[in-house]
């Protein structure tokens, strides 16, 4: 439980060109429950997606990178693979992430002489449970566990919004 008093920090980076996102926390975290899943259909049914919206988030990704992300195993169809390429850009992007967050918190406690709660919106992926048995369509767009209050109070909106509107 979150104290009352203490502010949580929140932190949305995306990636875009002029025709719009093309990578964030959402599409890191579709990426990852593909490598997860070994499947874009199981992968977009756990985050509460259509596969077709997550079919066309990968393509839109695929195009401004200029390298393919997801690859058929053996040309098959069904399930996929995560390319190397796409491997090394979710490292890449969470090593970012994660040092724009501590810069973030050091200055906040530098201007503000307090430190903010942490807050890391990409939920982690489930140990042992398949995705759609461990997470309820509330955690999937708060990364909070079902029933579990927000720490600053205020209601889901705004960034978590915008969080699950990327993905």
């Amino acid at each position: 439980m979150c104290p009352a008093s203490r502010p949580t920090m929140r932190l949305h980076l995306w990636l875009e060109t002029d025709k719009g996102v093309f990578f964030g926390q959402g599409r890191l975290q579709l990426l990852e429950y593909i490598e997860y899943t070994g499947s874009l259909n199981a992968a977009a049914k756990a985050l509460g997606m259509s596969y077709r919206a997550a079919w066309g988030k990968i393509k839109t990704s695929e195009e401004a990178l200029g390298f393919q992300l997801v690859e058929q195993p053996d040309g098959k169809r069904g399930g996929g693979q995560l390319s190397e390429a796409a491997k090394l850009l979710i490292a890449s992007y969470r090593t970012w992430l994660q040092e724009v967050e501590a810069f973030a918190l050091q200055s906040a406690k530098k201007h503000m002489d307090y430190t903010p709660a942490q807050y890391w919106s990409v939920r982690e992926l489930p140990s042992r449970k398949p995705p759609e048995a461990a997470l309820s369509a509330r955690s999937a767009r708060s990364g909070r566990p079902t029933g579990e209050a927000p720490c600053d109070g205020v209601p889901e909106s705004g960034a978590e919004a915008e969080a699950e509107a990327e993905a």
